[in-house]
């Protein structure tokens, strides 16, 4: 086998590992893992799940033609997401508590990602844009391509406008014209094709991880169009931006065809979290958006495709975003070591998307917590946006306490029929609806009851008794680890 030569631009990639892992020989069966993630896109976000605004067609098509995990569960925010997908563990384990760079934003270098496993195995590992994740950065952590792109200021009106392209953090050569998602998609493209014919037989393990549609909001006019005068201006570019996306998906899934790999290739499809802009066009019936942990804020769509592989159907059990890194090692047929096994809190889902009655713990519990308190209120966070899943049921506890960040000053309002600093959502109706607070623990059958209107509390105490307690103990087994490894440090812009 010869070393894989990957050239863009004036970078040659010659699959160097991170120091200390040798390469071994991946087994001839083991596939190329396409992952794209979109950022602040909500579960409802797609013409298949309802969405009456949205045509989405290539995204559609990836979920008829998948395992679709329809009770998958993401952390309120982006960083944590990224965190629990990279290690197998939740985001505290990491430290990984906010959005906003700093100490609690990074992923503690101690930690394993799964790029480092999959390279370790011989794989070709990239991931495309962002990370979100402090540093060290994605090139020195598991992934021999960190390929991004980085646009001019003013952000307001040029986030996504001619951007530059950098390759493990060098530029490469000067802005680009036109829309930055299409041009990372370009990148992708190129990078893909140059992978599959060169002269070597490793698999690849590309993360797609889009920045869009977060805020500010822009698409190119012929993506907005069709939606002007249905919704607002805001709703209008959102829109436009996922249509965008799922143009992209369609460019991607046809470059999978046409070089012939698309049987060879397991596609994941996901979102990072709750809905943002368009949750009050549609949500899908849900209560809560981004930070929250009502289910609109952690539900995502999860789709699996991998033809001949995995049968299409749909799956109930409950899953969720740190499930992905043991699932992934497994396909690869990397082995976890045992120190980092003992610690994981996500389970292989490899006989689960195999067969509806694969082995898998349909008992599991999974704890969410929306985080991004201010620092120095970590203590007090115990019971703001605290949640616990097993199976349909959530537990849930949303209190307040006096802390500036939004969570708490959005529960505030929304305790006094105020708008407050909301976001995302525009009238005090729907901030009362979607940042709701608790009258302490609450417990709802999500599936049959997405907007948590019906309490189970008094019909099933047990149940709510049994979740609690497990929290409880969850919190204080997780909380030394956490502040540990910076999760209350101060942000700089709060010093």
């Amino acid at each position: 086998m010869k070393p894989a030569i990957l050239m863009i631009g004036a970078v040659y990639l010659l699959g160097t590992l991170t120091a200390g892992i040798a390469a071994e020989p991946v087994k001839s069966s083991a596939p190329n893992i396409l992952f794209i993630l979109t950022d602040d896109q909500g579960y409802a976000d797609l013409s298949c799940n309802g969405h009456p605004h949205l045509r989405t067609p290539h995204m559609d098509k990836i979920r008829n033609e998948s395992v679709r995990l329809e009770n998958f569960h993401v952390a309120p925010s982006c960083s944590p997401t990224r965190a629990g997908l990279q290690t197998g563990m939740h985001e505290f384990k990491s430290g990984v508590t906010h959005t906003k760079p700093g100490d609690r934003q990074q992923l503690s270098p101690e930690r394993t990602t799964i790029g480092q496993l999959l390279q370790k195995q011989g794989y070709a590992t990239a991931l495309f844009n962002k990370w979100h994740l402090g540093g060290p950065s994605p090139d020195k952590r598991g992934y021999d391509l960190y390929l991004r792109t980085e646009s001019p200021p003013p952000r307001p009106t040029m986030m996504y406008w001619d951007p530059t392209v950098f390759i493990n953090n060098k530029p490469q050569g000067d802005p680009i014209q036109g829309f930055s998602p299409d041009i990372l998609t370009d990148q992708l493209l190129k990078t893909m094709t140059e992978q599959v014919t060169a002269d070597n037989s490793k698999p690849f393990c590309y993360f797609m991880w889009t920045v869009t549609p977060h805020t500010p909001v822009m698409a190119p006019g012929r993506y907005k169009e069709r939606f002007v005068g249905k919704m607002t201006e805001q709703e209008a570019a959102y829109c436009g931006m996922v249509e965008n996306i799922d143009d992209n998906v369609g460019r991607i899934m046809a470059k999978l065809h046409e070089l012939g790999i698309d049987k060879e290739t397991l596609v994941i499809l996901m979102n990072d979290n709750g809905g943002t802009v368009g949750v009050e066009l549609y949500n899908a019936g849900m209560r809560g958006t981004k930070t929250s942990v009502w289910p609109g804020g952690t539900r995502a769509f999860s789709y699996w495709r991998w033809p001949g592989t995995l049968k299409p159907r749909t799956e109930h059990a409950l899953t969720g975003y740190v499930d992905v890194f043991p699932t992934l090692a497994e396909i690869a047929g990397a082995e976890i070591p045992q120190d980092i096994a003992a610690e994981l809190d996500g389970y292989s889902l490899v006989d689960l998307l195999k067969s509806a009655g694969g082995a898998f713990p349909r008992d599991r519990m999974l704890f969410l917590h929306g985080a991004r308190w201010e620092s120095g209120f970590a203590e007090q966070h115990k019971h703001i946006q605290a949640a616990v899943r097993q199976g349909n049921h959530l537990a849930i506890r949303i209190d307040t306490c006096p802390c500036r960040e939004g969570v708490c000053a959005r529960g505030r309002a929304a305790q006094k029929g105020t708008i407050g600093p909301a976001v995302y959502t525009s009238t005090k109706e729907s901030s009362a609806f979607h940042w709701s607070v608790t009258d302490g623990w609450e417990l709802y059958d999500a599936r049959k009851d997405p907007s948590c209107n019906s309490s189970l509390s008094a019909a099933m105490p047990e149940l709510q008794q049994r979740l609690t307690a497990s929290y409880e103990k969850w919190w204080d087994d997780v909380y030394p680890e956490m502040m540990k490894r910076g999760g209350d440090a101060p942000i700089p812009t709060q010093k």
